[in-house]
C-alpha cells in the first residue's frame, strides 16, 4: 500500500468521523510517541478514532500513521486502520473487529522492506465518559513470514474538558531467523475529543 493510498484512506476516515460525530459519536485525535521494540526505532505518530454507540450496540473505527523505521533503515513508517463491532453492558463492552496494518522502511542501500496484513482482533473493555481501558488480542497472522501475534493493554483518560492522555503497552510474538521471539513497546500520547 503506497503512502498516497494511506493518506487518502486517512482523509476519508477523518471526513466520515466528522460527519458521523454529529449523530451519536465520540471522536478523538491523538499525537503520540512510541518506544522501540520488535525491530523498530522509537517513533512519533497521529491516531484518529471514533466510537459510535446506540444503546447496547457500538462501532469503533481507527486509523494511525507513525513515523517509525526498522532498525538499520534510514526512513520508514507504520500504519493501521480498521473497525470493530461492540456489544455493551452498561459501560463494559466486548468487541470483535478486523484491521489492516503494515510498514515500509527504506535502507541506505536503496532496498525497501514492505509488509502488511489483514488482522482480526478481539477486545474487552470499559468505556465511560472519562476513561477507556481495554485488553485487545490479535491472533497469529499467517500472511507474512513473521507470523505476528500480539496482545495490547490500553488506557485513555479524560483529564480536562476535551483533553485526553493515552497509554498502551503491547507485547508482540513474531518469527525471526526460524525462532519465535517476543518484544514489547510502549505508546504515550495526548489527545483531543471533538
Amino acid at each position: 500500500m503506497s503512502i498516497y493510498k494511506i493518506k487518502i484512506t486517512l482523509i476519508l476516515i477523518l471526513l466520515s468521523i466528522f460527519v458521523s460525530t454529529a449523530v451519536f459519536a465520540e471522536t478523538n485525535m491523538y499525537v503520540f510517541a512510541r518506544s522501540d521494540g520488535s525491530g523498530y526505532h522509537p517513533g512519533v505518530g497521529i491516531r484518529l478514532d471514533n466510537t459510535m454507540r446506540k444503546d447496547i450496540i457500538g462501532l469503533y473505527t481507527y486509523a494511525d500513521l507513525t513515523n517509525q523505521k526498522k532498525i538499520g533503515s534510514e526512513s520508514g513508517y507504520t500504519y493501521s486502520l480498521g473497525a470493530q463491532g461492540r456489544v455493551y453492558a452498561e459501560d463494559f463492552y466486548a468487541g470483535i473487529g478486523y484491521g489492516f496494518a503494515g510498514y515500509s522502511s527504506k535502507f541506505i542501500s536503496g532496498v525497501i522492506w514492505k509488509k502488511s496484513a489483514w488482522w482480526p482482533h478481539v477486545r474487552i473493555g470499559y468505556d465511560s465518559d472519562h476513561i477507556d481501558c481495554h485488553l485487545t488480542y490479535y491472533p497469529r497472522e499467517h500472511q507474512t513470514v513473521n507470523e505476528v501475534e500480539a496482545i495490547k493493554v490500553g488506557l485513555s483518560i479524560k483529564v480536562h474538558k476535551n483533553t485526553l492522555l493515552i497509554s498502551e503497552l503491547s507485547q508482540q510474538s513474531f518469527k525471526q531467523d526460524n525462532l519465535r521471539k517476543r518484544d514489547s513497546s510502549l505508546l504515550l500520547g495526548v489527545g483531543y475529543r471533538f
